[in-house]
């Protein structure tokens, strides 16, 4: 035989009831070395097949306990043996039978008497075409295989990729130090808050034009309302505001920065940690959503407000949170809060216009001193549109040599000698004339411009002083602000000025406010200490006006209390027949017995009368100034008075 079986050692299964041809096919097929087994009927061919299933079936179909037919649909219902390639041999040769073997399963028919190489052609054919069906499923498996694991891979590396990008989100909308959200997250929640705020409001003007339209004659005080300019000034009646919806609060944390500076970046993130703590329950209880705004600021939202009070309400809870001292590092501190408030409403359009309004009412928070939270009104931007132009000028003042030193003399109260002066800054402004020091002088604090002009100040007076003491023994008392006090390098920045100018420290004397002592008192121990090695005089300014604490006054290396002139006032009160109130004479002598229990003396500022020098020297005040003895002098002033006046009117304490 020529041809070649397309499977080595292929099974198949002989089904013929007759023997001879049992004998004859198996005889043919093992001889083209096909495994060959034999069923003698169609009950014998089923459990064969399900002993050992064959590649192929050779099928014959006229038997006598059950045809080729009935074998071939049983073995197609079988899902196990549905896939084995069925061919018919008989001796039925009609076109009915031929259509019945296929209906049934059968892949080909083959007709009695056979030839022997059509049966080997046909049985290669279907042994071909088996092994590449089998090959196919084999192919399909492996690729469904495939893309199965691949699929996998996908659905992990979509997963991962997920995962990834939900953490780059909540990086994105949310603090890394706090976890709270950010003003990313912030600025989306404050937009959807004016869109539901436009929506109410054009929903209820709707209605209300409904209302009208039917003949009632409604007034839409809503509708009204919206033509308010100014929704958040306090003096308006509240029939005049266009109606709240929600709030943001813009909150700051005062004294950190100096605490921050003081201790590092890793207490003040521990000390942030905690205030947002505090902060995150207090909203939690009244409902409303914190954020962190940025370095020690915090904003809040409150999404549904109906009433002012509720907002008051909220930074009251607020600044009772933080009134328990926070503990670190076996450190006490009170920190206390400053909160703009801007009143949402559906005139806004964006949601930067809402922060800028918040930012704007913290900022007069911050320049006054005063209050613990400020509503933002019109007037505020007005008023922060021209403090952002002082600033400008103030800068191009300091550039320019705008600004000049003014001194008021100091005096030995008893005999009027002059000690002294004080330096005082003012401002010539090109186009407005001289501007008020109460005016530009919150604006350099609030933007840290105070702290060139302090030093310019300090340098300027500290030239003009050795100009003057040539020919007189003066000394001079610079104004020493809040921020120049807790500057790493001031000590370093006084030693310059001191060299440059050739002043001996014990002349110069620094006026330093309560407030910046008290701080941080630790920090103001050593700062002091460093000053009183170079024989520099220290004042505390204002005194009284401040935090007063004298548990902490007497660890510092201080010369002078400078009595607030809001004292020197008192002494004008009285009832005609008395030259002043007991309570206000009393208040002044202990003041005054304090400073001298302590080894200081006192200067007594704003003296603007004879009877009240007359009794603050009677109350053991040393020293004072005021518009009784002299008003602010220029350079040229102070050398007319200081040449017109005897050596016996000018005292050295040096």
């Amino acid at each position: 035989m020529s041809s070649t079986p397309v499977a080595e050692k292929a099974n198949i299964l002989l089904v013929d009831d007759t023997p001879n041809n049992l004998r004859l096919l198996t005889s043919i097929l093992k001889g083209e070395k096909y495994d060959v087994r034999r069923a003698i009927n169609g009950m014998t061919a089923l459990m064969g097949v399900k002993a050992s299933k064959p590649d192929l079936i050779l099928l014959d179909i006229n038997m006598p306990d059950m045809t080729g037919y009935e074998v071939c649909e049983a073995l197609k219902q079988d899902v196990s043996t549905a896939e084995i390639p069925i061919i018919f041999i008989s001796a039925l040769d009609e076109a009915i039978d031929k259509v019945k073997a296929f209906q049934v399963g059968g892949v080909d028919y083959i007709t009695k008497p056979f030839e022997v190489t059509e049966v080997l052609v046909r049985i290669e054919t279907q042994l071909a075409l088996r092994s590449t069906q089998l090959q196919l499923q084999r192919m399909n498996q492996s690729l469904e295989l495939r893309v199965q694991e691949r699929t996998e891979v996908l659905e992990e590396e979509m997963a991962r990729r997920r995962e990834v990008q939900n953490q780059l989100f909540h990086l994105a909308n949310h603090d890394v130090l706090t976890g709270l959200p950010n003003r990313v997250w912030l600025m989306k929640q404050v937009e959807q808050c004016i869109a539901e705020a436009q929506s109410n409001h054009v929903s209820q003007s709707q209605e209300s034009a409904l209302l009208d339209d039917g003949g009632g004659g409604a007034i839409d005080v809503r509708a009204s309302q919206a033509n308010i300019d100014s929704p958040h000034d306090p003096h308006n009646s509240p029939a005049s505001q266009p109606e709240l919806s929600f709030a943001v609060l813009l909150l700051s944390c005062n004294r950190f920065k100096l605490i921050n500076d003081s201790f590092g970046h890793d207490v003040g993130d521990q000390l942030l940690l905690a205030i947002a703590q505090r902060f995150e329950q207090v909203c939690l209880a009244h409902g409303c959503l914190l954020t962190r705004w940025s370095g020690e600021e915090f904003a809040i939202l409150m999404e549904s407000v109906y009433s002012v009070p509720e907002v008051t309400m909220l930074v009251n809870a607020l600044r009772q949170a933080m009134l328990a001292p926070l503990i670190f590092e076996q450190h006490e501190v009170i920190i206390g809060i400053s909160a703009g408030i801007a009143l949402g409403h559906a005139q806004y359009e964006q949601p930067e216009h809402v922060l800028r309004d918040a930012d704007t009412a913290l900022f007069q928070v911050q320049a006054t001193h005063r209050d613990i939270y400020q509503i933002f009104h019109a007037k505020m931007r007005e008023q922060a549109v021209l403090s952002l132009q002082l600033e400008s000028d103030l800068r191009r003042a300091l550039a320019e040599h705008q600004l000049s030193l003014n001194y008021q003399p100091i005096v030995l109260l008893g005999s009027e000698q002059i000690i002294g002066f004080e330096a005082l800054v003012r401002w010539n402004h090109p186009e407005r004339g001289w501007i008020s020091p109460a005016e530009f002088i919150p604006v350099a604090e609030a933007t840290g411009l105070i702290i060139p002009l302090g030093m310019w100040v300090l340098r300027e007076a500290c030239f003009q002083l050795k100009r003057w003491q040539r020919c007189f023994p003066l000394n001079i008392s610079v104004n020493l602000s809040t921020k120049q006090f807790a500057q790493s390098d001031l000590i370093e920045t006084i030693d310059q000025i001191l060299s440059a100018s050739g002043v001996d420290g014990r002349f110069l004397k620094l006026e330093i406010t309560e407030s910046a002592v008290m701080d941080n008192a630790e920090h103001a121990t050593q700062i002091l200490a460093a000053l009183k090695a170079r024989q520099i005089q220290l004042a505390i300014d204002d005194f009284g006006t401040g935090y007063s604490s004298l548990g902490y006054l007497h660890r510092f290396p201080v010369d002078t209390l400078k009595m607030d002139r809001s004292f020197v006032q008192w002494l004008d009160e009285g009832d005609g027949s008395e030259l002043a109130s007991s309570s206000n004479l009393e208040i002044i002598k202990a003041t005054v017995n304090i400073a001298h229990a302590l080894g200081m003396n006192v200067v007594a500022e704003g003296i603007e009368t004879n009877q009240q020098q007359q009794l603050l020297t009677a109350l053991g005040c040393e020293f004072g100034q005021g518009y009784w003895f002299s008003r602010p002098l220029t350079t040229e002033q102070v050398e007319t008075m200081l040449a017109s006046v005897s050596e016996e009117r000018l005292l050295c304490l040096s």
